[in-house]
């Protein structure tokens, strides 16, 4: 169902921390329908706050939890998505 949220070519951008492997359990199976491209440097705001929390706040911040991962679903265009889908047409 997810799939046919995106057109061909459409992106989708998921931001999550990993959750003890969740994050990298959900992408692995995302991979059978979508690319997938996983980055933690998305942004250099968040990358700095994040290095600062390890360091001045180790007994607080679990990266596991509270460090937010950027995943891309992309949606490839085939040969048999030359033609919209709308629920009208399924």
């Amino acid at each position: 169902m997810f799939f046919d949220l995106l057109k061909p070519g459409g992106e989708a951008l998921i931001f999550a921390p990993s959750r003890n492997k969740t994050f990298h359990q959900f992408a692995e199976m995302a991979q059978e329908l979508f690319e997938v491209k996983i980055d933690q440097n998305y942004d250099s705001r968040v990358l700095d706050l994040h290095f600062k929390m390890l360091k001045e706040m180790p007994d607080i911040y679990n990266e596991s939890l509270h460090f937010p991962m950027m995943m891309r679903l992309s949606k490839q265009h085939t040969a048999s998505s030359s033609r919209e889908v709308t629920p009208e047409s399924r």
